[in-house]
């Protein structure tokens, strides 16, 4: 009859481990969408107080897939919102990083100087 008991004392105790592990899941898991409602908050107010800018390039050249980095008149406020285009085509593989005035990309055809690029961006 003790072995009964303490088994089943080993499974309550079990039982209240688990318990803790969810708990500190759940506080994890709180914390990191915190994180994410303060960074969401921060960019609807950075891109409440930001202006949109078009910038019109011309005179590029490239070979397809190359690299192409430009450098932007003024620094990036929203990383999420700046769009590309060449002869009105939107490119949708770029990299610009908040606060920094550089956008890059690559297109897997050539770009010749007669090409329109055309960038827009919040300030």
């Amino acid at each position: 009859m003790g072995e009964l008991v303490k088994i089943k004392q080993v499974e309550n105790l079990q039982a209240e481990l688990d318990k803790i592990a969810t708990v500190e899941q759940l506080a994890k898991d709180a914390g990191e969408l915190a994180a994410e409602a303060k960074l969401d908050a921060a960019t609807a107010a950075s891109a409440k107080n930001s202006t949109r800018v078009k910038e019109t390039i011309k005179g590029i050249v490239s070979h397809p897939s190359a690299k192409i980095q430009l450098q932007l008149s003024s620094t990036i406020a929203n990383d999420q919102d700046v769009q590309v285009f060449i002869n009105g085509i939107l490119i949708t593989k770029l990299t610009a990083e908040l606060g920094t005035d550089m956008v890059e990309f690559s297109v897997p055809y050539s770009i010749d100087a007669t090409d329109s690029v055309i960038i827009y961006y919040s300030t």
